[in-house]
């Protein structure tokens, strides 16, 4: 996926000029804007846990609980930690992705797409 997504990583910020049908060129910013998949893919994606919400914080034991609120993650937060991996030992950079649950992946493909959360 990082391969496949890699050019969009800088037409996403600076745009590059497109003709339409009618011929009129244009300024777009081409984004990765949806990815369409099922839970375990999201956990995959998203460097979760298993039974953990891959959208918000909630932990597998409060899923489906009416009167437990989910916040999002906050996505600079994991950015911080992910992007610490090559600085940190393995075992300091597994303790940082843990610490906001999440599971110590190198370089998940969505990390430099910009507008990706």
């Amino acid at each position: 996926m990082r391969h496949i997504l890699a050019p969009l990583e800088t037409v996403g910020n600076t745009g590059m000029p497109m003709s339409s049908a009618n011929g009129v060129t244009r300024r777009v910013h081409p984004i990765y804007a949806a990815y369409a998949s099922d839970y375990p893919e999201q956990v995959l994606v998203t460097c979760t846990k298993s039974g953990d919400c891959p959208i918000g914080t909630q932990n597998r034991h409060g899923l489906g609980e009416l009167n437990i609120p989910c916040s999002p993650r906050d996505i600079s937060e994991a950015l911080d930690v992910l992007e610490q991996v090559d600085d940190l030992s393995r075992a300091e950079y597994a303790q940082a992705c843990k610490a906001i649950h999440l599971k110590p992946i190198y370089r998940p493909f969505w990390e430099n797409l910009p507008y990706s959360n």
